[in-house]
């Protein structure tokens, strides 16, 4: 089986489609997506569309648990003011309830298993940002 890695995708919808159409020329034949989809300009869109790949699985980013404890109100209070959390704070503001319900249902860690191997891709540290 021949699978792509992408990970980091910050809402840059440019280069997701970039990198999915060297995907295609590739021939791959599935996609592990390793996180971090908040943060840029096309969220919900960057979303959407990895949502629509067949044989694509998925994991929560850093960034992903920190934007999704930031919407219940599980951060520190100085991060809903500091200019530093800025980004953070619009990200969620744009992100989109059916994005944000979405990344809540992603693991932070999952296990592929491949024909003959088995991938358990992860993102980074057990602590979101701050």
């Amino acid at each position: 089986m021949r699978l792509a890695l992408l990970s980091d995708v910050h809402g840059n919808l440019p280069a997701l489609e970039a990198a999915l159409e060297d995907t295609r020329r590739h021939r791959v034949d599935g996609y592990l997506v390793a996180g971090d989809y908040v943060g840029g300009p096309h969220q919900p869109e960057t979303i959407q569309l990895l949502r629509s790949l067949n044989n694509c699985w998925m994991i929560r980013g850093n960034g992903d648990t920190g934007t999704i404890r930031r919407s219940e109100g599980d951060l520190p209070a100085e991060q809903g003011t500091a200019r530093q959390y800025a980004l953070a704070r619009w990200a969620l503001r744009n992100l989109g309830q059916e994005s944000l319900d979405f990344l809540k249902t992603l693991p932070e860690e999952r296990t592929v298993f491949c024909k003959d191997c088995v991938i358990e891709p992860s993102h980074s540290t057990e602590s979101p940002p701050p």
